[in-house]
């Protein structure tokens, strides 16, 4: 007589402390969307405190799909990505996978739409980039249920949010590039010594001006 298996039990301890985690990253990112969505109908201006480009991009071309704000759709697909590991939490694992594919194609859109900030539009939105990571998170989170060995899991998790540390510190970091010097006013001694110039002078205003501004043209003929 053959022995029937119940996978759920398997499944679920499988997937551990993924799907609760997933639920809390997916509200993070659904906090975000709705931000940027209310923003977007209220025609305000989104404060940007570590880029300077989030008018830009919102404003853009890109930052509305048939009249709809992008941010609008990505509360959705958070939405969606919520109720999924809220159910898996509460042992429906059955809807991993279908967690999985939404996942998935999320993060491949907010990689795209870094694509388009980075080459295309020549700017960065940072409530964009917050949900950008927070699909690459969902992908991961997922990829992670998939890994058999708990220490395994941990070593992956880490470097997944270590990347995310390097670009973020990429994008909001300092500038590496020095800020020019102005260049110093030269000295009194050279002043007195320079060249009196034309005699007589050709000047405008009165002599006894506070302030003389001389000029120095250079002619040259072809």
């Amino acid at each position: 007589m053959s022995e029937v298996r119940d996978n759920s039990a398997d499944d679920g301890a499988r997937i551990g402390w993924t799907a609760p985690t997933a639920a809390v990253v997916s509200l993070v990112g659904l906090a975000d969307s709705a931000y940027l969505t209310v923003k977007h109908f209220e025609g305000t201006v989104v404060p940007c405190d570590l880029v300077s480009g989030c008018e830009k991009v919102l404003s853009s071309a890109y930052s509305e799909f048939w009249g709809i704000p992008l941010a609008a759709f990505g509360a959705f697909a958070y939405f969606i990505a919520f109720s999924f590991s809220v159910l898996v939490s509460f042992g429906r694992t059955g809807l991993w996978k279908m967690f999985g594919l939404q996942a998935l194609t999320m993060a491949l859109f907010s990689a795209w739409l870094v694509y388009l900030q980075a080459s295309v539009i020549g700017a960065f939105c940072q409530f964009c980039l917050i949900s950008a990571a927070t699909s690459t998170l969902l992908l991961a989170v997922y990829t992670a249920s998939l890994i058999a060995k708990p220490s395994a899991r941990a070593i992956f998790m880490v470097s997944v949010l270590a990347a995310l540390g390097v670009g973020a510190y990429s994008i909001f970091g300092p500038d590496d590039a020095e800020t020019p010097k102005p260049s110093a006013a030269p000295p009194a001694s050279s002043l007195e010594s320079a060249s009196a110039g034309a005699d007589p002078a050709n000047r405008k205003g009165p002599a006894e001006a506070k302030i003389i501004l001389e000029e120095f043209l250079d002619f040259q003929c072809d």
